[in-house]
């Protein structure tokens, strides 16, 4: 399965998703899947039939601040994780997912630009980072440069209440 949007996936026929929560606290989470609910985890095949859909979805129920992880493998070649938190707002989050099923020679297709240096999922690789510029310090220590806005000396010596005028 690969990760195409945030909570969105594209999958091949048959595919088996495995969805794992962890909740914090007294908190209870559930997966949902066909709006069955399959408990704190769940695994369960995609459609067999390529441009059909798979929902699924994941409720919180807890005190305000307690939280939950949801891994949803495989992914990409590992997992993709999300996060809900019970908050005054919203005391019972949930949140939906959804997976395109589509024929396996796309998904190889995916898979083949994905390994060839596409966007990789769901985090960035070291070298996709922008470098820090960095400047010697005591004893050799490397030190992170910081750029300061040069002051303007200003004109005149008073000021009006009005920006931009002079007294």
């Amino acid at each position: 399965m690969h990760r195409i949007g945030s909570r969105t996936y594209v999958g091949q026929p048959g595919e088996t998703v495995i969805v794992t929560t962890r909740a914090s606290g007294e908190a209870q989470a559930s997966v949902f899947v066909n709006e069955m609910d399959m408990g704190p985890n769940a695994t369960f095949q995609l459609p067999s039939d390529p441009g059909s859909r798979a929902q699924w979805a994941v409720q919180l129920s807890g005190e305000l601040g307690e939280t939950c992880i949801v891994s949803i493998f495989t992914v990409d070649g590992g997992s993709d994780d999300d996060f809900l938190i019970c908050q005054a707002h919203n005391p019972s989050p949930v949140h939906t997912y959804e997976c395109a099923v589509a024929q396996v020679s796309a998904i190889r297709e995916i898979s083949r630009m994905r390994g060839a240096g596409a966007r990789k999922a769901p985090g960035r690789s070291k070298a996709a980072r922008p470098a820090t510029k960095k400047s010697a310090g005591k004893k050799g220590a490397a030190k992170k440069k910081t750029t300061k806005k040069k002051s303007v000396k200003k004109r005149g010596t008073a000021r009006s209440a009005k920006k931009g005028t002079r007294s």
